[in-house]
């Protein structure tokens, strides 16, 4: 995000000085953005209105699109270190299984408690994912739709310029950062797909050999529940994930 702003404060910053240094040539004049505008941009104050009506035109529009990305991104995280989290309490419960030589001598209510710790912290943060997919669901489609667009067209406009003209190379730079905002989505999906799939681990390494029916069948339940990947997904379509990234930029 910093990387966002110091990169739309170079285009503002070389244009506006562009414009003072060749004030006397108004044809070497560039606009931050686009140099497509419905004005004569070639004597003042035309000029400097369009320069300012881009310029917090585009930090406006483009900081909705950063911020909800950046929440995103955020919940994302918080949601994987929840599940990691999840897992080390679940090693750190069955942990007295695995220093127990006779497990069957460990009694029923003792190892329903210990399961329903984990069961009921689980289900909560199963309760937050859906939440939270209900929430980002639709943000995430919009701002991945307006990613690919805004992509495309850069790249298609870059690609009608001389490769080493400043637009070119400011438009080549505009797709850069939204596919690596795409792609950071997609990366944080991954992570939160594995980590909720590694509670299932967790269970299979606990010592359950001889315990109690009820609990081994508590366990295998978790384990059924933790193979499907947890994912927040692109409005109810495809999941966040690096796979779903690497499929569409290969079209």
């Amino acid at each position: 995000m910093v990387f966002f702003y110091m990169a739309l404060l170079y285009f503002y910053v070389t244009t506006i000085t562009e414009r003072i240094i060749k004030s006397d040539d108004p044809s070497r004049w560039k606009l931050p953005i686009s140099d497509v505008t419905v004005i004569n941009i070639t004597y003042s104050p035309n000029y400097e209105i369009a320069w300012m009506y881009q310029s917090c035109a585009v930090t406006i529009a483009s900081s909705g699109f950063v911020m909800t990305d950046f929440l995103v991104a955020a919940l994302l995280v918080d949601l994987t270190t929840q599940y990691k989290i999840l897992r080390m309490r679940m090693q750190r419960t069955f942990q007295e299984l695995a220093v127990t030589d006779d497990t069957s001598n460990l009694s029923w209510p003792h190892l329903h408690h210990l399961i329903k710790q984990c069961v009921t912290h689980h289900l909560s943060i199963l309760k937050l994912t859906s939440d939270v997919e209900e929430v980002c669901s639709t943000l995430v489609f919009i701002g991945v739709i307006a990613g690919l667009s805004v992509t495309s067209f850069s790249i298609y406009y870059a690609s009608v310029l001389p490769p080493l003209d400043f637009k070119a190379l400011q438009s080549y730079l505009e797709a850069g950062m939204i596919i690596l905002a795409l792609f950071y989505l997609c990366y944080c999906g991954t992570q939160l797909s594995e980590a909720s799939q590694s509670l299932a681990s967790a269970c299979y390494e606990t010592n359950f050999i001889g315990t109690d029916v009820r609990f081994q069948k508590d366990l295998a339940f978790i384990i059924m529940r933790s193979q499907r990947p947890i994912k927040i997904t692109v409005g109810k379509f495809v999941g966040l994930s690096i796979g779903i990234f690497t499929f569409v930029s290969s079209l």
